[in-house]
């Protein structure tokens, strides 16, 4: 696990380029292990490295047998090791033991598909000398991330916004639209980021810039495919994906822990891991908890679970005094505009970890995405099978009709909708509604498909995964998702493309193949995840950093009016209507003064 950054100058290939090394120090708790870089002609890349394998001899660049490509890498490849011995049979020789390793070889053998051959979460860089081209990818649901900025005759990239302001010196301008999906959304979708001339890269995509004439080239190789052969049923296939990638996530030289809810997702990545905790040198779980153990605490059955499951268990208590202490520290931690109340909960998960001495952390992200666990979704679903069946119409089918079906059903962001005002000088908000994630559509596949393609995309991409990395690597610790291997998809999707599956209770087969892994009283229990005490901890947030709004950033920027901020923060500290907005405000005001010091 790692942090990245480079700049390619176009038409420069005799030119010198250096990285300041405050962008190096944007990256540092990604990296405390270690720094690397590599410098050629027209072009300059660098790491900052936090060690997990290959400890002694895992030091980056990584190069080829005769360092012609060279390399740079964020993230883990859990199948490195069948990889490696594939690639060491074929003849390519290894300098280390990093599982990272593998990509320059594997690039040597299948140039810009290589990314198809690794399962795991990653971003790199690849630098190919002799054709004199620079190749970057992104794993496939986008565990970890790659920011873009182009200008002029250069394109620099790094693993954090901060990093690539840092590095490239860009102008703090705001992108309005952006901004706009952010008070609808709580979060910004992709490509998008909140400064103007900033993206990112698409995940399961490779980009190749050529070095002499800056021509760009983008290659997708994974899309969600539902084509995958099945004959057999979809918990057999699920039971043997999920094994698979339990023994490959836990290759680790390091301590791993597990988050551990009260939910079916995370105690079955408990579970799972605990079968090889040998290979591990032991497993530990880390449960949050809060202040007089109000009836959302779950310490209780994750205590008695992991006892059972002989998991040295932990706590963590989290109060409205320190959600107050950390907001600031957390915001600017975020790295991109998030407002999720659900970051105070992966914060203090990593920084427990850390402080146990686990630099890896498993958690149990995607399960609600791939197997139904939201309402709204699954509803969504079940509406557009429907509506393609004939068996309704009226207003549903107009709105499904034009690929707005996915938020529609939202009550989040239905009362985010009501709050916000017609009069700003942002874009519209009903254009944002109705354009947020049709990038990621595809109305001619079947409505479990699209809607399993459109929540990945959209709220797992640009929400859930950023809190659990970038607050993990605020810390020194990697976060990895058992639940998203790109096996455990492939298969389901093909089962959901040939036996559609929303109309089952929610996630029935994962349940199905849960029983025979955790006990009764476990599945039994109502589904909870991460439920925090929300709207006590916006409220104090808001009475004790509100006034940062008088006359701020939002202010400054024109695009509300500063009578609606202001009724807007009045009213969110006691109208429970208001709160979510009112909270948006303050993350969205402290991000951009924060963002500001990055920029030039």
């Amino acid at each position: 696990m790692c942090g990245i950054l480079g700049t390619l100058k176009f038409n420069s290939l005799d030119s010198l380029v250096q990285l300041p090394s405050s962008a190096f120090k944007a990256l540092e708790t990604r990296g405390p292990d270690g720094q690397g870089v590599w410098e050629g002609r027209g072009i300059a890349m660098g790491m900052r490295r936090l060690a997990i394998n290959g400890l002694k001899n895992g030091q980056q660049p990584f190069f080829n047998e005769d360092r012609s490509v060279v390399a740079v890498a964020n993230g883990e490849i859990y199948n490195y090791v069948e990889l490696r011995t594939e690639l060491q049979k074929r003849g390519h020789q290894f300098q280390g033991d990093s599982d990272c390793e593998v990509m320059v070889h594997l690039y040597e053998e299948k140039g810009e598909k290589f990314g198809s051959e690794m399962a795991g979460m990653f971003a790199c860089a690849i630098w190919d000398q002799k054709k004199r081209k620079l190749v970057l990818a992104r794993d496939r649901m986008g565990e970890k991330p790659l920011y873009l900025y182009r200008r002029g005759g250069e394109l620099s990239f790094a693993s954090e916004i901060r990093a690539l302001c840092r590095l490239t010196k860009a102008r703090y301008s705001l992108d309005a639209s952006a901004l706009a999906e952010f008070l609808l959304f709580e979060y910004v979708h992709d490509p998008k980021t909140p400064i103007e001339g900033i993206s990112k890269l698409a995940p399961g995509t490779c980009l190749t810039v050529e070095g002499d004439s800056g021509r760009e080239t983008v290659h997708a190789y994974w899309n969600f495919p539902s084509s995958c052969p099945i004959g057999i049923k979809p918990e057999e296939d699920i039971r043997g994906s999920l094994e698979i990638a339990s023994r490959g996530i836990l290759r680790s030289e390091r301590p791993i822990a597990v988050a551990l809810s009260g939910g079916l997702d995370s105690g079955l990545v408990l579970a799972l891991a605990a079968k090889s905790a040998g290979q591990t040198g032991g497993l530990r779980s880390i449960t949050v908890g809060y202040p007089g153990k109000p009836e959302m605490d779950e310490r209780e059955p994750a205590k008695r679970l992991a006892k059972e499951l002989g998991v040295e268990h932990h706590e963590v208590e989290i109060s409205t005094e320190a959600v107050v202490d950390n907001f600031s520290t957390l915001v600017d931690a975020s790295d991109d505009l998030l407002a999720d109340i659900a970051g105070q909960g992966y914060f203090a998960l990593s920084k427990k970890s850390s402080e146990m001495g686990a630099p890896v952390l498993l958690m149990g992200q995607g399960g609600d995405e791939l197997f139904w666990g939201y309402s709204w979704v699954r509803e969504t679903a079940q509406r557009m099978s429907e509506v393609a069946h004939g068996r309704t119409g009226g207003w549903i089918e107009m709105l499904l009709g034009r690929g707005n079906s996915f938020y529609a059903n939202s009550p989040e962001i239905q009362r985010a909708r009501r709050t916000l005002p017609i009069f700003s000088k942002m874009p519209s908000f009903g254009n944002i509604f109705r354009s947020a994630g049709k990038e990621w559509d595809r109305p001619d596949d079947p409505a479990g498909l699209r809607i399993t393609r459109m929540i990945s995309r959209t709220y797992l991409l640009a929400n859930g995964l950023p809190l659990a990395d970038r607050l993990g690597m605020a810390h020194s610790v990697e976060a990895r998702q058992l639940l998203l291997d790109h096996r455990l998809w492939d298969k389901v999707l093909a089962h959901r493309a040939a036996t559609p599956d929303q109309f089952l209770p929610p996630k029935a087969w994962l349940k199905n193949v849960a029983h025979e892994i955790l006990p009764a009283w476990w599945l039994d229990r109502p589904k909870r995840g991460f439920a925090p005490p929300g709207k006590e901890w916006k409220r104090a947030i808001l009475q004790k950093h509100g006034a940062l709004l008088s006359g701020g950033a939002w202010a400054e920027s024109g695009l509300l009016p500063e009578r609606w901020i202001r009724r807007v923060m009045t009213l969110g500290q006691t109208k429970a209507r208001y709160t979510d907005m009112a909270y948006k405000l303050l993350v969205g005001e402290c991000w951009m003064r924060n963002i500001r010091k990055y920029c030039a």
